[in-house]
């Protein structure tokens, strides 16, 4: 059952030829709650891809008005697209948990009883609250760069594009640069906390992989 925890979730077709007999109906659930959230955090991804703020917050994209128009409509895109994604999953989560429940069901009690997870859902209530976690993170961040864009438009005569051999933004006044630096900080903290909140969960399906495995080898050592 290797695999799940670096995103590369086994087919049906290996999970049949295991013969794991009653826990079947479950193994097969809760790889295919893997697979789909896979698809679902693959497809966001790439659609978010050119929304990450070191590719909205360049220069070009913030030295006068127009650009910036431009870039609020960018920020409102990617607030969508959050918005899509945190929905489109929670639908996923709620039937993923309803399958893995009643496939639980079909596990011999006594099977069961080796489990640590009392529903069969686990997999499924851990990803509800790191999603949850992930959105605050991501609406803040948006959030955090459209301050960068409202305090540009709020002080436009101290922002310019320099005519040196090397083009590049100017802020005159010391302490809007000073408030520049201090939300660009801000929004790196919260790229750092993002990255760092799906660092726990691959650990965690790492050893519920090893956990599995136990149990199947168990409740097949177990029969006669």
């Amino acid at each position: 059952m290797r695999g799940i925890g670096q995103g590369v979730i086994p087919s049906d077709e290996q999970v049949k030829v295991l013969r794991i007999g009653d826990m079947e109906p479950w193994v097969l659930a809760m790889l295919g709650f893997h697979r789909g959230m896979n698809e679902l955090g693959n497809r966001y991804q790439t659609q978010m891809a050119e929304f990450v703020p070191s590719r909205l917050l360049t220069a070009q994209n913030v030295v006068d008005a127009p650009a910036r128009t431009a870039l609020r409509g960018k920020l409102a895109a990617a607030a969508k697209l959050v918005t899509q994604y945190d929905a489109d999953a929670q639908a996923f989560l709620q039937r993923s948990e309803a399958a893995m429940a009643e496939a639980y069901l079909k596990i011999p009690a006594s099977d069961r009883a080796a489990f640590s997870d009392p529903l069969g859902t686990l997999p499924v209530t851990r990803m509800r609250q790191l999603l949850r976690r992930y959105v605050d993170l991501e609406q803040q961040r948006q959030a955090e760069t459209l301050g960068v864009v409202q305090m540009l438009d709020d002080h436009a005569d101290g922002v310019r594009w320099s005519q040196g051999a090397q083009p590049r933004l100017e802020i005159l006044d010391d302490a809007l640069l000073e408030d520049f630096r201090a939300r660009g900080q801000r929004i790196d903290a919260l790229g750092e906390r993002i990255q760092a909140l799906f660092a726990g969960p691959i650990a965690q399906n790492e050893q519920a992989e090893r956990q599995l495995d136990e149990k199947i080898r168990a409740t097949e050592g177990a029969k006669p």
